[in-house]
C-alpha cells in the first residue's frame, strides 16, 4: 500500500485511540495519525532505546527501556497528553520481552526472560514486582515436573491472558489470577516457534455462534456438512 511513515528503527505499535498510534523506535515514542504525521495532540517523548509499550489509560502509556548502567530496564508511565512522567523505575535483573496491564488498571505483567517468568508489578511502585508465573507453577498447574515454560508474549482477552511459548510451540492460557488453565492444543508443526500473539475480535470468539439451516436439511452419514459462521465481536 506503501510507506506509512519514516521511522529511525521502528521498535513497536500501539493503538492510542481512533485514529492515534504510537510508535517506539530507537530514541522516542512518536505519535502519529492514521496518514503517518506526527499528531500535533501528544507529546513525543525522548529516551533511549524503546523496547514495549502498553496502553494504561486515555492518557497514559507504560514504556519499557534500556537502561544505561544497570543491571536491569526502564519502566516509565508516560502520561502523553500533558507530556510528563508519572513515575520512572528500573526492575533489577529483569529483562523484559513483554508487557500487558492487568485489567483492574492497578498492575502489569512482564515476561523476564531470563529467568523464564512473568512477573506482576504494582502500578503505584513500578518496581514491587512478584512472580505470577514460572516454570514451577506451571509444572505443579499441569501436575508433570517435565513441563516447560518460555513464555515470548501476551495478550489478554475477554478475562484470560494468553502466552506462545517459543520452546514447548503451544500457547498457554492463564486466569488473571496466573493459575495456568490448559495449553491449547495445535499440531506439531502448525506452530513452531512462536515469538508473538494478537487477538482477532470475532473469529471463534465466544460470541460467535454457527448460523442453523432456515430449513430441514437430509443428512447422509459420512459426508461433509458445511454451515456458516456468524462471526461477532459485540
Amino acid at each position: 500500500l506503501g510507506v506509512f511513515a519514516q521511522i529511525s528503527v521502528p521498535r513497536g505499535l500501539l493503538r492510542i485511540d481512533e485514529d492515534t498510534v504510537a510508535v517506539a523506535s530507537a530514541n522516542s515514542v512518536v505519535f502519529l495519525n492514521l496518514e503517518g504525521v506526527e499528531s500535533s495532540k501528544y507529546a513525543r517523548y525522548y529516551l533511549n532505546t524503546v523496547f514495549y509499550m502498553a496502553l494504561v489509560s486515555e492518557d497514559e502509556i507504560l514504556i519499557t527501556s534500556y537502561d544505561a548502567g544497570s543491571s536491569g530496564e526502564r519502566v516509565t508511565r508516560y502520561n502523553f497528553v500533558t507530556g510528563s512522567i508519572t513515575d520512572s523505575k528500573v526492575l533489577d535483573n529483569v529483562d523484559i520481552i513483554g508487557i500487558v496491564v492487568l485489567p483492574s488498571n492497578d498492575e502489569f505483567l512482564v515476561i523476564n526472560r531470563g529467568r523464564d517468568e512473568i512477573l506482576k508489578c504494582s502500578m503505584e511502585v513500578l518496581n514491587e514486582c512478584t512472580v505470577w508465573a514460572d516454570v514451577e507453577s506451571v509444572q505443579a498447574d499441569m501436575d508433570d515436573s517435565s513441563y516447560y515454560f518460555n513464555p515470548v508474549a501476551m495478550v489478554i482477552f475477554d478475562g484470560l491472558v494468553y502466552v506462545p511459548d517459543f520452546s514447548y510451540t503451544k500457547i498457554h492460557v492463564f486466569t488473571l489470577s496466573g493459575r495456568l488453565l490448559q495449553p491449547l492444543d495445535i499440531r506439531i508443526g502448525d506452530l513452531a516457534g512462536p515469538t508473538g500473539i494478537a487477538i482477532r475480535p470475532g473469529v471463534f470468539a465466544p460470541k460467535s455462534s454457527i448460523i442453523s439451516p432456515s430449513q430441514h436439511l437430509e443428512i447422509v452419514a459420512g459426508e461433509q456438512i458445511i454451515l456458516p459462521l456468524d462471526l461477532r465481536d459485540d
